[in-house]
């Protein structure tokens, strides 16, 4: 398990990224998120317009 450059921890998803500056570094995906954009938001999905497979049988058993 590779250790992250910013934070120091060994992270399972520590690897060579590409900054900004064309360096590469070895981060985490946290530190890259931050890193890359000032700030970090949630991503929001839209609802789902299709009635899908998964949709159909969770609605069968009750989950939906």
């Amino acid at each position: 398990m590779s250790k992250c450059q910013a934070c120091q921890k060994p992270d399972p998803t520590a690897m060579y990224r590409q900054m900004p500056a064309s360096n590469l570094k070895v981060l985490c995906a946290a530190c890259f998120v931050d890193a890359r954009t000032s700030s970090t938001r949630a991503v929001t999905f839209k609802a789902r317009e299709v009635e899908d497979r998964y949709t159909l049988l969770a609605r069968k058993h009750g989950l939906a």
